[in-house]
């Protein structure tokens, strides 16, 4: 500070663990992707970079196969809700 003394901020713990543990592969990908790491059952979407809900999907377990044959190629966000948590991750179709 201008006078030479500080104080210290609350200490908050932070977790993003569904985050790490999400895995895309393989990523880029021509027809299908496997994601792992899923721990709730919940939802997926794949959206354009505009935000346009390209393909949906729920899932039910750890690991899910999904054919993205039918897109175009290009980037794409990949979106997993479950609860009020979500999670995005890039993923690029060739």
């Amino acid at each position: 500070d201008a006078d030479g003394k500080f104080t210290y901020s609350n200490i908050l713990r932070l977790s993003n663990s569904v985050e790490a543990s999400l895995k895309i592969y393989p990523n880029p990908a021509a027809n299908t992707i496997t994601l792992t790491g899923l721990s709730h059952d919940g939802d997926i979407k794949i959206m354009s970079l505009d935000g346009k809900n390209i393909l949906s999907s729920r899932v039910h377990g750890q690991s899910e196969t999904v054919d993205i044959s039918s897109l175009a190629k290009g980037i794409y966000i990949l979106k997993y809700t479950y609860g009020n948590k979500s999670v995005e991750q890039k993923l690029v179709k060739q």
